[in-house]
């Protein structure tokens, strides 16, 4: 995909290249992209002229104003996400991370909504609404969303975060919750474990919790390996911290 400025005194230009594949479809200031059964709209500023020529969009302003020239970069980086949603997909990776009470999160097809149990021992579950574009993938500790819209998947990561926001409690107690480890372009908390026990993080203290309950994981699972190679050879240890 390229993008040509045609710029004068009077206003400016932008032209995009769609991708094969992608139709595109101007209706007065609604464009519409669609691939297969996907497909993303945008509605336009007054000020913004839309128009195509074969599968080149092209989008223009009425006058050469800084508001009208902003208005349309700001259009030109939504296009660019929505091609690359209807040709790549945006996900967002999110993990669950109990810390006093075992939380159970589970996703319900039939009614498109997520239900949290048992959070910091809650009777009562909570609940997100989801919407119909976005795929919802759960193995716990993690959750993955997929969707074509970035807008609409990141809602919904956000609304994850925030159903399961603890109030009127010390947070540096009751840090159960779940929270975004990855989104696109952005990596908020990478685990690796090779010779030794490694943190590789970005944005550590963004969410001290996946900090603390993986350290506690690790740990457990490190016992673990010790106590059967002590009753395999009779020494107690682990190989991979040696």
């Amino acid at each position: 995909m390229a993008n040509k400025k045609n710029q004068n005194s009077n206003k400016m230009e932008e032209r995009m290249e769609i991708p094969a594949g992608i139709d595109i479809t101007i209706d007065g200031q609604i464009v519409t992209l669609k691939k297969d059964s996907k497909e993303t709209k945008r509605i336009l500023n007054r000020e913004l002229i839309p128009s195509k020529e074969s599968n080149t969009l092209i989008l223009a302003t009425k006058d050469n104003k800084k508001e009208q020239r902003r208005n349309l970069k700001t259009l030109i980086a939504h296009v660019k996400n929505d091609i690359e949603g209807l040709t790549k997909g945006f996900e967002y990776e999110l993990e669950i991370c109990n810390v006093h009470f075992p939380m159970n999160v589970t996703f319900d097809k039939a009614k498109k909504e997520i239900i949290i149990k048992n959070l910091i021992g809650e009777k009562h579950p909570r609940l997100v609404k989801i919407p119909a574009e976005v795929e919802v993938e759960i193995k716990t500790p993690h959750i993955k969303l997929n969707a074509h819209n970035i807008e609409i998947v990141g809602q919904v990561a956000a609304d994850l975060e925030k159903a399961t926001k603890i109030r009127y409690k010390d947070r540096n107690k009751f840090q159960d919750g779940i929270f975004i480890t990855k989104k696109p372009g952005k990596t908020y908390l990478q685990w690796q474990r090779n010779d030794k026990l490694t943190f590789k993080e970005q944005n550590f203290m963004h969410m001290p919790a996946l900090a603390s309950t993986r350290k506690a994981r690790e740990s457990t699972d490190i016992q673990k390996e010790g106590t059967i190679k002590q009753d395999r050879n009779g020494e107690a240890g682990h190989p991979g911290l040696k």
